[in-house]
Formats: structure tokens, sequence, C-alpha cells
């Protein structure tokens, strides 16, 4: 009656077939209302914040302290995460794989996530969404209280679905819950490539998080027509310049018109790279925006190229400003 929650890391429940499940419906009895249960066939939890580490995945050395909380179905899948988010140097906060979900679902630690002082940003591996109910008012909790919800949803072909269902004997969540789980206000994303990279700007920007708009910038003006087809398809908001912003960005740029987003820099970062710093520095002030997305020719990066992108990254932590390199 004293133990109040357990980590059941065997396998050999739910998953195995019948008899398996049978133990797994014991367990749950056994626990009833009085004890949370991480598993069976789990590789465990973890907290940064309590030094708290019951997990059987692998660690990595250089792993960061920050306010980053996932909660995954797989455990193989979360150790990549790990990796992942030690070499981009994001901070994380609470860790947990759910395992079999035998007491504990993974809406109950997404409740949690929700509430926790520690997490402002939460990662979320989907196979199987068992309390729906529960689920929805974990995310809408989440948005309420400015913490965005990351979502990689697997299971959405007939063949995945029959894997979920090998891996924790759960039924797949399959591909009706990714346009609700966007309702919610959950950013659902389709590998972790991009998890990550969602992640990382997430942790890095300010109280307004990622409610703005866009701001395109690029080296070349025949990429402005084509950006602006990308953003209409991907849905994103590309607001136009205020007039403050725009008379500030006039001698900057030495041009009179077409200060438009996306926004053409010209040669600026390589012959005249103080006024490309000034250009980012405008736009980071500016209300209207919460990312600036840059258009670089990586396959030539030089000293100078990384001169340029000190400053933009010392621009970046003092306004606490996501800004994006993409070639």
């Amino acid at each position: 009656a004293d133990v109040k929650g357990s980590v059941v890391v065997a396998s050999g429940f739910a998953e195995a077939g019948e008899d398996g499940a049978e133990l797994q419906r014991q367990m749950a009895q056994i626990a009833g209302n009085e004890m949370a249960i991480c598993g069976p066939n789990t590789m465990g939890l973890a907290s940064f914040a309590d030094g708290v580490a019951l997990f059987t995945g692998d660690m990595p050395a250089n792993v960061v302290q920050g306010q980053l909380s996932a909660v995954f179905q797989s455990g193989g899948m979360l150790n990549v995460l790990l990796q992942l988010c030690a070499y981009r140097r994001i901070g994380l906060n609470r860790l947990a794989v759910t395992g079999n979900e035998a007491v504990t679902t993974l809406a109950d630690y997404l409740v949690y996530y929700a509430q926790d002082p520690e997490t402002s940003l939460v990662a979320v591996h989907v196979e199987s969404i068992r309390e729906g109910d529960k689920f929805r008012a974990a995310l809408e909790e989440c948005r309420k209280n400015g913490k965005p919800v990351v979502v990689l949803l697997v299971g959405k072909s007939a063949r995945a679905g029959q894997s979920v269902q090998a891996h924790s004997g759960n039924l797949v969540a399959g591909s009706k819950w990714g346009e609700a789980l966007k309702g919610f206000g959950a950013i659902v994303v389709d590998n972790l490539d991009d998890m990550v990279n969602a992640c990382s700007l997430l942790s890095r920007s300010d109280a307004r998080g990622l409610s703005g708009g866009v701001q395109l910038a690029t080296v070349s003006g025949g990429d402005c027509s084509w950006l602006s087809d990308l953003a209409d398809n991907a849905g994103l908001e590309l607001p136009d310049f205020s007039e403050p912003v725009r008379q500030a960005l006039k001698p900057i740029l030495g041009k009179e018109q077409f200060i438009d987003n996306p926004l053409d820099v010209g040669g600026l970062p390589r012959r005249g790279r103080h006024r490309f710093e000034r250009t980012i520095e405008a736009v980071c002030q500016s209300p209207d925006f919460s990312l600036i997305a840059c258009g670089w020719l990586l396959c030539r990066y030089t000293p100078l190229d990384r001169r340029v992108w000190d400053q933009v990254e010392s621009l970046v932590y003092y306004f606490l400003f996501p800004v994006l390199l993409f070639h």
C-alpha cells in the first residue's frame, strides 16, 4: 500500500499474445487506482530536474538539461531522439517510454507535462491513443499554458498498424488522428528529423512562441517567387513589413523599392556583411515576425560565412529570436 509507483521493464505481456495479455490484466487489477505503473515492456523514465533515472535506454554523455519533456511509445525511437537532442544541444527535462500502458497511459504523462512548471515544450511519439478524451484535454491544457506539443504520429498504413499491435498489443491510432491532432493545437510531423528541427526552433523562441509570421530572406531574387509558392503550399503566413521596419531597411539595403517578404538581400552577406547583420537585427525587433529563415549557399561555406553567422548567432541569443538557415 505504501508503493505508489513502479517501472516494469519486462516484456512478455499483451504484446506476446493472450496469455501475456491476461498477466497484464492481473497487473492492472492489482495496481487499481493506488499505483502508477510505467510499462510493462518499457525502457522506463527519467527526470533531469529531480535527478532520477529509472531508465534502461542509452543516455548520451553530452546530454544537457532544459525544458523539453518527451513521452514515447517506442524506446528505440526515444534513444534516437536523445542522441539528436544531445548533438543539437536541446535541453531535456523529463522522459518516459509508456510501454504497453497497463495502468499509466500516454494521456496521463501528457496531463502531467501540461501542469509541470519545469516543462515548456513537449515531444510525443504516438502509435495508439487509448484515452482519446483525456488526451485531447491534455493537448488543450498544454495550448492554454503556452506549451507547444510536437507529435510524431505513426501507424497510418495497414502494415504499420500490424507492427504497432505486435509492438505493444494496442490498436493503432491511425491516420484519422492526424488532422484531429492539428485541430487540438499539436504540431504533427512525419519523422524524427522534423521533430528535432521543430523542437530546436521552439526551445529557442521567446515568450511569443511561434505565433507570429515568418520572414524569408534569400541571396537570390529568383528565389522569392519560388519561396512564396512554398510558403503558400505549407500554410505559412508571410506578413508584409510594417512601415517603420520598411523605412529602417531602406538605407541598409540601399534601395527604395521591392522591400517585401520574401526579401531579396542580394550580395549583402558577402559584400556588406555588417549591413546584412543590421537587416537581421531590424527584423528581430519587429513584433510581426517570430522566425527568420535565410537561404544560403552552403556548398561554398567560407571563413567569411563563418564570421557572418557568428554575428547572426549573437543576435539570436541577444533577442532570443530563432533564425533558420536553409539551402
